[in-house]
């Protein structure tokens, strides 16, 4: 690539501002390998858990009503990344909640998110691979809060 003003400038010796786009890039080449592989036109796909009551530590969030994840959590349909995350839930103290995969014997921590009296709160910028059939559950891993709902977004792969 050949500046304005004659000078040579490769992509991935070019610095690359990233403070207000949600990027993780710190050059030019990474952030269109960035772009490329977040690109809106990849199909997306959201699940949603929740809670029609009050949710302490120790409670799954259901996927289906009146069925905790504990006993039947999410089954992602296609390979994908999970890329998001959005919590909302009615509480005036911090609560964490807890995203495992489960294999039918042991829980694996993907991540986990928290909130506070703000009543939102959301994770962007995640790169966690997942394949077809691939099982997930949410957990209340400390606090209480009422009526809580999780949004997760996967892009398929």
């Amino acid at each position: 690539m050949t500046h304005i003003m004659g000078k040579n400038q490769i992509a991935n010796q070019t610095p690359f501002d990233n403070s207000t786009n949600g990027f993780t890039s710190t050059d030019v080449q990474a952030a269109i390998e960035e772009a490329k592989n977040s690109a809106e036109g990849k199909a997306r796909y959201c699940i949603s858990c929740g809670f029609d009551g009050n949710s302490g530590v120790g409670r799954y969030l259901e996927y289906q009503s009146n069925v905790d994840s504990d006993m039947t959590g999410f089954i992602v349909p296609r390979n994908s990344i999970l890329r998001e995350i959005s919590l909302g839930a009615i509480s005036s103290s911090t609560v964490t909640f807890k995203i495992f995969l489960w294999d039918g014997t042991t829980e694996t921590l993907l991540t986990s998110i928290s909130l506070s009296s703000s009543r939102k709160a959301t994770l962007i910028g995640l790169n966690i691979s997942l394949n077809a059939l691939d099982e997930l559950r949410t957990y209340n891993s400390s606090g209480s809060c009422a009526r809580p709902v999780c949004y997760q977004f996967f892009q398929v792969t």
